[in-house]
């Protein structure tokens, strides 16, 4: 009876786990064998042994031994293959009773040297490339080799330098983005090699996108920044930061901010050229995970507006007009310039004072004529003059010097007196001179002079020539 109840114990038991790294070694090398027990028995001891027969270090679960050790216990050479398993046993009254063994498994030793894993990159997304390069001794002239995906597929039989994509490790480590993939390599000549050092590829969410809706704003106006996120991920906040100050801050993933704003954020002065950058998070496994910076985006943030205020905007040719560039009292200028519309630039001073004629030459026109001028100033930056934006621009009316004057080439003028009846069509001729001659004195006394001037266009149109015109009838 109490034997049958010991074997109902024993057959209840559950056998252990055995676990081995790694599973090829040289001589030198060591191996940590672990025979992992169950958690519902106490257990009293372990024992490990190969399959001729021969024990092991028994007692701990947890054992490292050398190629050298394993090589001696199981009475073999180089090269070897060495197959070990393992129980446990539970000490029930005064008995310690066995374990069902575990699986068995081979642990390869050999003098294969080790190959060295290297990697061009550590960190890609899944549209970027990794080149894995398993370099192996110069004295074993192998071209194949093989890659593990650490829980992933089964090792991979490649070229010894291999490129991948992101996409491609996923798929061979059978996981999806973001992810952390883990490698090593091994060759074989005659027998498989150890195994390299691991190495881990983490693969990131795709690269944002960074637009702006302009690139050249003042302080007072706005630009909309908006990191495009990719439609593959759930994305749980966006970015943005100063690539000048490297501090970032969590706002909406579209964002309208003034020329103001930016330069407070990125602790500058207008005229400022910011430089930009942002990125995203993602949950993954109850953290989260930093997509990829996305490119550069600058946006330039000049200096407020210039006031263009003019003295008179109504002179001759001969005139002067006094133009000042009133600038912002918060800025260094570091010069003015006076912008002629449809003409050019002139002065390098904000205070300005010009002729008309001055100003007729640099428009390009002739009096009377309407010149619009506007006003610029520039603050100098890291060797860079950057400009304002162009003052509201102001029409100076430019009209000839003396009319009379300009007019007299092209103008026939007559002279008429109010009691001038020799130039009155009504007169008559049959008047005596007697008549006439007291008439005249008469008139003479009370009489006013005009001037009429009759314009005469140089090249007179021909309803012109038809129809005399009067004009200017001024009186002396």
């Amino acid at each position: 009876m109490d034997q049958h109840l010991l074997l109902v114990i024993l057959m209840s038991f559950l056998p252990p786990k055995l676990t081995v790294n790694p599973l090829v070694i040289r001589e030198r090398d060591s191996v940590t064998l672990n025979c992992q027990t169950p958690s519902s028995v106490s257990v009293d001891h372990c024992q490990f042994f190969t399959l001729r027969g021969q024990t092991l270090r028994d007692s701990s679960c947890l054992q490292t031994l050398t190629g050298t050790e394993l090589l001696v216990a199981d009475h073999q050479r180089l090269p070897a293959k060495v197959e070990v398993t393992c129980f446990y046993t539970v000490k029930l009254g005064e008995v310690n009773s066995p374990s069902p063994h575990s699986e068995t498994l081979s642990i390869s030793i050999n003098s294969l040297l080790q190959p060295k894993l290297t990697l061009n990159s550590m960190m890609i997304t899944e549209t970027d490339s990794v080149t894995l390069n398993c370099q192996t001794p110069s004295t074993v002239p192998v071209t194949q080799c093989y890659f593990y995906f650490v829980r992933g597929k089964p090792s991979q039989r490649f070229s010894c330098l291999k490129t991948l994509t992101g996409s491609e490790l996923l798929m061979l480590s059978l996981q999806n983005v973001p992810a952390e993939v883990e490698v090593t390599c091994f060759y074989l000549s005659t027998y498989q090699s150890p195994e390299s050092h691991m190495l881990s590829i983490t693969i990131q969410p795709p690269r944002p996108k960074l637009t702006m809706t302009t690139s050249l704003i003042t302080e007072d106006e706005s630009v909309t920044l908006n990191c495009q996120t990719p439609s593959s991920v759930s994305v749980l906040d966006c970015f943005f930061y100063s690539v000048r100050e490297q501090s970032s801050r969590r706002i909406s993933c579209v964002k309208t901010l003034t020329g103001a704003e930016l330069l407070k954020m990125t602790h500058q002065n207008s005229p400022a050229e910011v430089e930009i950058k942002c990125y995203y998070t993602v949950k993954l496994k109850g953290g989260q995970y930093q997509s990829p910076d996305s490119k550069i985006s600058s946006i330039t943030i000049r200096s407020r507006q210039p006031q263009l205020i003019i003295n008179t905007s109504l002179i001759t040719e001969t005139d002067s007009v006094t133009l000042k560039c009133q600038t912002p009292s918060s800025v260094s200028v570091y010069q003015c310039h006076f912008h002629i519309v449809n003409g050019g630039n002139f002065s390098d001073v904000c205070l300005q004072t010009l002729t008309g004629t001055e100003l007729l030459n640099m428009a390009h026109q002739s009096p009377p004529a309407e010149v619009k001028v506007t006003c610029v100033y520039t603050v100098k930056l890291r060797e860079l003059n950057f400009p304002s934006p162009y003052s509201e621009a102001h029409t100076l009316t430019i009209h000839l010097t003396d009319t009379a004057t300009q007019m007299s080439s092209t103008t026939s003028i007559c002279t008429l007196t109010s009691a001038d009846k020799s130039m009155n069509p009504t007169s008559s001729d049959s008047n005596t001179d007697s008549e006439k001659l007291k008439d005249q004195k008469h008139q003479n006394e009370d009489s006013e002079t005009y001037h009429v001037y009759v314009t005469i266009p140089e090249e007179p149109a021909e309803s012109v020539l038809k129809n005399t015109m009067y004009s200017f009838l001024q009186a002396h």
